[in-house]
């Protein structure tokens, strides 16, 4: 078992909740008038403010050529430094980002697309950092209710984002036992104007002091 670790903040804003830390921190004397809180319109239509809620910063293109050019020799150095190469690995298990990205990474490091699982993505979407344990139990567990005794001998995980940050683990899973993923999905069974009535009730605070 082996680990490799990267990282460039210089590259911080690429990806970031900017308002709220300790670089800009929120001041709670400030009213809804502040700069801190004062709502941007894009380009888009799409509001922004550095206040409230601050909503995740990323530069969609920046993360693609990041994820491009710096993931993929990462792991041929990683893969190198054991003595391996592309063809050794018999399964690459990558942070779900997205299809595109993780097509893109598989095609530059020259691992086939077979080995380099995908199941959970259409399911679940990027589940960020727990996006390639469930990547696992997707590939491995697939529908099965019970525990499934599996693996391969030559496994790498991959995982890149905020920092921005990448690193891999080389690892054996052989006869590893394998959890299926548990899914908790409550049934909606209300209708779409009560749950709106719900959450404004929530939003407002009428139904926590009615709770209380």
């Amino acid at each position: 078992m082996s680990f490799s670790f990267g990282t460039d903040g210089s590259k911080h804003e690429a990806l970031i909740i900017p308002g709220g830390g300790s670089r800009i921190p929120n001041i709670g004397s400030e009213g809804a008038d502040s700069s801190f809180n004062q709502t941007i319109t894009d380009a888009k239509g799409n509001p922004w403010t550095l206040g409230n809620y601050c909503s995740i910063w990323m530069d969609p293109m920046g993360i693609y050529t990041f994820s491009t050019s710096v993931v993929p020799p990462h792991i041929q150095k990683h893969l190198k430094s054991e003595e391996l190469e592309a063809k050794d690995v018999d399964r690459l298990f990558l942070h779900q980002a997205n299809k595109i990205i993780v097509d893109s990474i598989a095609k530059r490091v020259g691992i086939r697309k077979d080995r380099v699982p995908d199941e959970s993505l259409s399911r679940y979407g990027n589940l960020g950092v727990s996006s390639i344990p469930a990547l696992i139990c997707a590939h491995y567990a697939k529908e099965n209710s019970e525990p499934s005794v599996t693996g391969h001998k030559t496994s790498m995980l991959c995982s890149f984002g905020a920092g921005l940050s990448w690193a891999s683990a080389i690892l054996s899973l052989d006869k590893t036992v394998v959890l299926p993923v548990c899914d908790y999905m409550q049934e909606q069974s209300e209708p779409r104007a009560k749950r709106i009535q719900y959450w404004h009730s929530k939003f407002s605070g009428r139904k926590t002091r009615e709770n209380s």
